[in-house]
């Protein structure tokens, strides 16, 4: 699941003044019993492809009272975008897991679960597929007495989906349709992705740098600058590498790095971050490398 980029609003909705008071509270015995307990079935559900236990997991009520600190028209903004897309576009990425392991022959395998602050825990996967694999983590809070999903985690951009979902509503917030960044923003983006499907790297790659730092706020654009630049020529590359290298502090910008800089002792430097990060074994990341499979 990625955060769109073109992610405009040219509308404010105004609305009660409201944020949720989530005061979490300490998990008991019997609870972290039950976390144990619903991450089994849904480690099961997950095989056998029930549909059904993946949507009644997720809980759109604990999820919506994550994204905190939003003013009236900001939590307006919020309510509606939830309610007529996001809702949906969540269900529909969970639903995709099941069906790249049904459809795609992915393999799924649980890395670990950890009780956090004593509050809730968080639970992360891997994915394997034909030629690369990522993880995905889950928080999982006590509701009515219930295990319930309530987060996604992207380690591509080191941020809970909540928290992303907030620095997008405020920066259209404080970059109203009528402003130049936005419009910037949405010129260069819209002539990034026309160059791109040309097969115009040059043309992309310059757009994208074009893109306002204002709305450069996901890892999506470093990502795709580093990617492009390895198509384009040395100096480039290098140029954008040692950027990132200056700068850098998510893991999976270090991991792409080093793919592409083909140094073992680097790439080596990279798996021991990765493995520390993601709560993944050594060996069971060197496995994924030996069969071929990318972090993608």
């Amino acid at each position: 699941m990625k955060y769109l980029l073109t992610f405009i609003l040219i509308f404010t909705i105004s609305c009660k003044n409201f944020e949720n008071k989530n005061e979490a509270k300490l998990l008991t015995n019997g609870e972290m019993s039950k976390i144990r307990d619903f991450v089994k079935v849904l480690n099961t559900a997950l095989k056998e492809y029930n549909y059904d236990f993946i949507r009644d997991s997720w809980d759109h009520g604990l999820f919506r009272k994550r994204v905190t600190n939003l003013n009236s028209t900001e939590r307006g903004v919020f309510d509606y975008i939830y309610e007529s897309e996001l809702a949906k576009d969540i269900e529909n990425a969970n639903i995709e897991l099941i069906n790249q392991i049904r459809h795609s022959f992915g393999k799924m395998t649980q890395v670990k679960t950890n009780f956090v602050d004593g509050n809730h825990a968080e639970l992360t996967y891997l994915m394997e597929l034909d030629s690369r694999f990522y993880f995905i983590k889950y928080r999982i809070d006590i509701w009515d007495k219930k295990p319930k999903l309530s987060d996604i985690y992207f380690f591509k951009e080191d941020k809970w989906m909540s928290d992303g979902v907030k620095d997008m509503i405020r920066l259209n917030s404080r970059y109203t349709a009528m402003s130049k960044n936005r419009h910037d923003a949405n010129r260069s983006y819209y002539n990034y992705q026309k160059a791109l499907s040309n097969g115009d790297t040059i043309t992309a790659f310059q757009e994208l740098n074009n893109i306002p730092e204002s709305h450069q706020i996901t890892n999506d654009i470093r990502i795709a600058r580093i990617n492009l630049a390895a198509h384009l020529n040395d100096s480039i590359f290098n140029e954008v590498i040692n950027r990132e290298l200056r700068t850098n502090q998510n893991v999976y910008i270090d991991y792409l790095i080093g793919l592409y800089l083909n140094d073992s002792l680097r790439n080596m430097e990279s798996s021991v971050k990765v493995a520390r990060k993601i709560g993944i074994s050594r060996k069971l990341l060197d496995s994924l490398h030996r069969k071929g499979l990318y972090w993608n």
